[in-house]
């Protein structure tokens, strides 16, 4: 498919030694990358690059820029997790300036995120069973993300074919 990456690559980085855990307040080390740079090519020949990072920013914690070739998007957070929310949405076409966009109601800022997307799972498999549709993530899914999660730890910053 053409949203499918064909190739990626990234490099880990550990730029903390220590963390604390929350509950204890124990310090402990820290043995994983808290620094991720990822690029990687989709089949439509778009490139796709992020910088996942832990921690907390005094600046946005979270921001995702999707510009195409009708327009942009703008999605940021104060949270730093993608499924988590408080999300704000901005967006333009053409000559537009950079504007809010509503979200839609079924991600309100009331719910529950961590509930409400578990939920919203269910709902895509009922209505797949009931409707015959291929809406809800699949194991195919999972084993893609899995596969392109590998090719960016084994990657060393040379980008590996998928």
């Amino acid at each position: 498919m053409d949203d499918d990456f064909l190739s990626a690559s990234g490099t880990l980085v550990t730029r903390r030694a220590t963390t604390r855990i929350v509950e204890s307040r124990e310090v402990v080390p820290l043995a994983v990358a808290d620094q991720i740079a990822f690029t990687g090519r989709l089949g439509s020949g778009a490139l796709v690059t992020s910088h996942f990072r832990g921690g907390l920013s005094r600046a946005t914690n979270f921001h995702m820029e999707i510009n195409g070739s009708k327009g942009d998007l703008l999605l940021t957070s104060p949270v730093g997790y993608v499924g988590l929310g408080g999300f704000n949405l901005s967006g333009a076409q053409a000559g537009e300036n950079l504007h809010p966009i509503p979200i839609p109601g079924d991600f309100g800022p009331d719910d529950n995120v961590l509930t409400g997307n578990v939920k919203k799972l269910y709902e895509l498999l009922a209505s797949d069973i009931l409707s015959g549709t291929h809406q809800r993530p699949t194991f195919e899914s999972a084993v893609k993300l899995h596969r392109l999660i590998n090719a960016v730890e084994k990657s060393g910053g040379v980008s590996r074919d998928i």
